[in-house]
């Protein structure tokens, strides 16, 4: 583990909160968005209940944050999440200093005994209290930071103890959790077959038929719709819940899922015997223990978000929060506010895009687009652009109310405008396909696209990249191999 890791791990609190981790620290450098400033932003990004969140400290703090997720996802991120995530980390930052406030106004103390141990701990990880020191300035990190760090993270674990101090398991819900239920079901996703089918059910038509005739679950159908036993925490929530609930022999009501809609029966059900009772009620207890007290950290969470006066300033997230909101044209004013700060910013630019199409907008939306790819070497930016290029492509066909089955590719060659999108969608694709490089999940995407247009050459030609560097790989790998063996 790398010193950075190790520090972090001794000063980010453990605070379960709409499965967001609160990170606490300061590091140096600078997560640059593309294009020149010509106008400074605001000195601050937000506020909570008056609290003011300083724009340079939280651009630094999230460049850290950005650099994590960055390498966990092995490159795979682009600028496209860093307006999601700048502002999922900005909502992580306002709760952490509204629980701070909170964990004052309980009287929580973090002693210096309580810092220096926790000091103590982390020299013993890193080498010694002079590693310590050489690692902190080679981090740009003061050592009043790193305790200042350390006194909140233990702030927020004494306050989240002190919310779940109450909570207990007992003997009786670690038996219902070890209970085991047989059931079976049929999915399906139109609401109106749902309701007739359980309609049928309750007139006394046989289940197992109904789901092989009419159930949408490939694995179950077949079975008549019979899922065997499972226990608590397979199955989605809703689903869970109402199996559980029934009866053997009863059928529930519809039970809706991103999946579809269920129609649950339980056919068996199984309680535990003392033995295995006895052989897995700590390890049960522990996990019951351990989700009761997230369950109720988060609620406290959630309430104290809901009451607490949150003004957020930069023009982006203000931008990302109203698009959240369905407040489309809030949305364009601030990301219009936005690129006065940052002209040249390609993600911004398809930001704005985005709130431009969903206002019906669709040539402003493509106008943005195609700007935006003309100033980025992103090949994910060029292969947006073309996506809402085919929307527009799309349009342009329906306006001819014609019924002959053509490609994108096909009505390129025969009608002047979708000629004319098209070239500048293909030229595009062109250069993504020169600036993806070896990204094959790039080139694949480029193929999927020229798939969707009928481009069947360009298809080919991108199917043929991903081929050749696989087989880079590959063969890269068996060299690695063969020079270990030699070495060996």
């Amino acid at each position: 583990m790398t010193f950075m890791s190790k520090l972090r791990a001794n000063t980010k609190a453990i605070l379960v909160a709409a499965g967001l981790l609160l990170v606490i620290g300061t590091v140096a450098g600078y997560v640059a968005m593309a294009g020149s400033t010509p106008k400074a932003p605001s000195r601050y990004v937000a506020e909570i209940n008056g609290k003011k969140i300083d724009r340079t400290q939280f651009e630094r703090n999230f460049a850290m944050v950005w650099q994590q997720k960055y390498q966990s996802s092995y490159g795979q991120l682009t600028g496209f999440d860093i307006e999601p995530m700048k502002a999922q980390y900005l909502m992580q930052v306002l709760l952490q200093e509204a629980l701070l406030d909170e964990a004052n106004k309980m009287k929580i103390v973090v002693s210096d005994d309580e810092i220096n141990e926790s000091i103590k701990d982390i020299e013993e990880q890193v080498g010694g209290a002079d590693e310590l020191k050489a690692q902190l300035e080679y981090s740009n990190i003061t050592m009043d930071q790193l305790k200042d760090d350390i006194k909140k993270s233990l702030l927020l674990t004494k306050l989240q103890d002190d919310i779940a101090k109450d909570i207990t398991v007992n003997d009786e819900e670690i038996r219902a959790q070890l209970e085991e239920v047989q059931a079976s079901h049929i999915l399906v996703e139109d609401k109106a077959l749902a309701d007739n089918l359980l309609q049928q059910i309750k007139e006394g038509a046989d289940f197992a038929e109904l789901a092989k005739e009419h159930s949408e679950d490939p694995g179950s159908k077949e079975d008549g719709g019979n899922l065997g036993f499972f226990g608590r925490g397979v199955m989605v929530k809703a689903f869970e819940e109402a199996a559980f609930a029934l009866e053997v022999g009863e059928v529930s009501d519809l039970v809706a899922s991103d999946y579809g809609y269920h129609i649950i029966t339980v056919t068996d059900r199984k309680t535990v015997d003392d033995k295995t009772f006895d052989e897995k009620k700590e390890e049960t207890r522990e996990t019951l223990l351990n989700s009761k007290k997230s369950s109720v950290i988060t609620d406290y969470v959630m309430a104290l978000e809901d009451k607490s006066n949150i003004v957020i300033y930069d023009a982006q997230l203000k931008g990302y929060q109203a698009m959240g909101e369905g407040r489309v044209e809030d949305a364009i004013k601030a990301y219009n506010e936005a690129l006065e700060y940052a002209p040249n910013d390609p993600y911004l630019m398809i930001s704005l895009g985005e709130a431009h199409r969903r206002k019906g907008d669709l040539d402003a939306a493509w106008d943005l687009n195609k700007k935006a790819a003309n100033v980025s070497n992103d090949p994910y930016v060029k292969i947006q652009m073309a996506l809402v290029g085919e929307t527009k492509i799309r349009n342009l066909i329906n306006a001819q109310e014609t019924e002959e089955e053509k490609s994108v590719f096909e009505w390129a060659s025969a009608d002047t405008e979708i000629g004319s999108l098209y070239t500048d969608i293909s030229t595009a694709l062109d250069k993504a396909s020169s600036d993806a490089g070896n990204d094959i999940m790039a080139h694949y995407q480029l193929a999927q696209v020229y798939s969707y247009f009928g481009d069947k050459e360009r298809e080919t030609a991108s199917m043929a990249k991903i081929s050749e560097i696989t087989a880079q790989l590959y063969g890269n790998e068996e060299d690695t191999e063969a020079e270990a063996e030699v070495t060996e």
